[in-house]
Formats: C-alpha cells, structure tokens, sequence
C-alpha cells in the first residue's frame, strides 16, 4: 500500500470529497504549541470555527508540540475560494486561518516572535480498503499515552476520546460518520481504544 502525501500551502491541497485524511502540523523549532489549558481551548475553539464547517472532524488530538486530525473531506471542503491571485480549496483556507490566528495570538500573549507552526502542515490519505483508518484512529487517540502524559487515553482533556464516548451534541466531531468508517465494537468503546493496536507501524510517525 502506498500513501499519499500533500502539503497544506496556499497553492495547493488536493483534497477529494468522500475521503478520509490525516492531518498534522507541530511546533517550528523547539516551541510549545500550547503552555496551558486556555491555550488548547482557543485552538479547539478555532478549529470548531473555521476547519468544522469545512470537513466533518471524526478524531483529534492536541499534544504539547503538534496536533493531529482526522477528517472526511466533503463537497463544501473542496469548493474553492480565491484569495487575491490564488485559489485554493475550502478546507485548506480553513487550516491556513485556524494557524495564523492561533499564532497571532499565541505570539501576542507570549510576547514571542516568529514563526509558531512548522510552515507547512501535512496531510495523508487514508485508504478505507485497508485498516489504514483504523490504525490511525486508534494513533491519535493514544499519542499521549505514547508520550507519558497519561496512562489512559481518556485521561487526556485536549483529544476527541472523552467526545466519541459521550456522543454529545454540538461536539467538533461527528461520531455517526466516524462509526460508519472505523471497524469498532463500539458498544465497547472504552475498553476497545485502550488496546494497543499491533497493526500500527512508524509510517504515522511525525
């Protein structure tokens, strides 16, 4: 199985509504992303403002120095929308603007300077035909634990773990779609995503 790797950047993003994709960015240099619990909230909030309504979000997480997601793109993600001589696609708009305000103002709380996110965010496409999905479902879901910030994923506030248990309204996920996609006892959630899945290989490694 090969995958497919593409760049976020203004030029270009080829996203395919129907499909799935993993997306993440960390940290230029050796910064923190998010040094304290409002620090999360405000990226989640931006998320849920401009990258929600461009995609349906079916996981996610927010470590320290990266973030990881997990999308399905759909037809209003590859509208396209022009900016100045450039075109590109909803969705990708939509990542550049959660970035740049976030590290406006992230800079401006810090007083820092300089570039916060690694230029270009990454993306991947997941191929259903496989368990690529569900590999990388159950990757983002146990980063932390993977980085010693938890013993349990669901300890961790700042992943979409806690959402898909709870399957609350108004959530920046969609569960039904991620349920239709991810091969789970679902009935089981909890104990089911703190396997740890011997199908997962360093290909999804940062």
């Amino acid at each position: 199985m090969k995958f497919t790797y593409f760049v976020i950047s203004e030029a270009n993003m080829d996203f395919q509504a129907g499909f799935l994709y993993h997306i993440y960015n960390q940290a230029n240099a050796d910064f923190r992303l998010f040094k304290e619990e409002r620090d999360y909230e405000l990226f989640l909030g931006k998320l849920g403002k401009w990258v929600r309504p461009k995609c349906d979000i079916l996981a996610y997480c927010l470590m320290p120095n990266h973030y990881h997601l997990m999308v399905s793109a759909n037809d209003l993600s590859v509208e396209k929308v022009k900016l100045g001589s450039i075109q590109m696609n909803a969705l990708s708009n939509g990542m550049r603007i959660l970035q740049s305000q976030y590290a406006q103002e992230f800079n401006e709380k810090y007083h820092s300077r300089g570039s916060l996110f690694r230029p270009r965010a990454k993306a991947k496409l997941l191929d259903d035909s496989g368990h690529h999905a569900l590999n990388c479902f159950h990757y983002i879901l146990q980063n932390p634990v993977k980085a010693r910030l938890c013993r349990d994923p669901f300890e961790w506030k700042y992943s979409s773990a806690i959402e898909t248990e709870s399957n609350k309204e108004n959530s920046i996920i969609t569960p039904p779609l991620l349920k239709q996609h991810i091969d789970l006892d679902w009935a089981n959630f909890r104990e089911e995503i703190k396997r740890i899945n011997d199908d997962e290989r360093d290909i999804w490694t940062l």
